[in-house]
């Protein structure tokens, strides 16, 4: 008698969500994503992303970042979204774009900002209420300033 209720329940649940395959338990929101988020890197950092999820889990979005006068990241962004429950969500991606950069090998303070290739694999992980969620991210910078690392966290919905 439980087992028939937890799989009813299991298959309402599938009903009211998208998931990646039919017969799979855990959902992947698809959809257009948005989200803000701020953070430390290059100094404080705030930043948005725009992007689409599909329902295979790939996620293919833009991102910008600024921080604090320092440094200005423009690119795109390829991800692969788990589920590994109903609410979390891990996402490793990579970054690739345009930076703006007034650090690094010259150190902090440059006159003018070199614009420069930037390389970032990230990963990210969220809980997700409903279309909204909250994340936490870590990016790697690998180019520019091999070594460097941000941390951000922010607030995002999928319409």
């Amino acid at each position: 008698m439980l087992g028939a209720k937890t799989a009813e329940a299991r298959d309402t649940y599938r009903a009211d969500v998208d998931v990646a395959r039919p017969g799979d338990v855990y959902r992947v929101r698809t959809g257009v994503e948005a989200s803000g988020f701020m953070g430390a890197g290059y100094g404080i950092g705030v930043g948005g992303r725009l992007g689409y999820g599909f329902d295979s889990g790939a996620y293919l979005g833009g991102a910008f970042t600024y921080y604090t006068g320092n440094a200005s990241f423009l690119g795109g962004e390829l991800g692969y979204k788990f589920f590994p429950g109903h609410r979390w969500e891990l996402r490793p991606y990579v970054f690739v774009g345009t930076a703006f950069i007034r650090v690094g090998d010259s150190g902090f303070g440059r006159p003018a900002a070199d614009t420069v290739f930037a390389f970032q694999p990230g990963f990210l992980g969220a809980y997700h209420f409903g279309p909204a969620f909250l994340f936490a991210e870590m990016r790697a910078y690998v180019a520019p300033n091999p070594g460097a690392l941000a941390g951000l966290g922010g607030f995002g919905v999928t319409l």
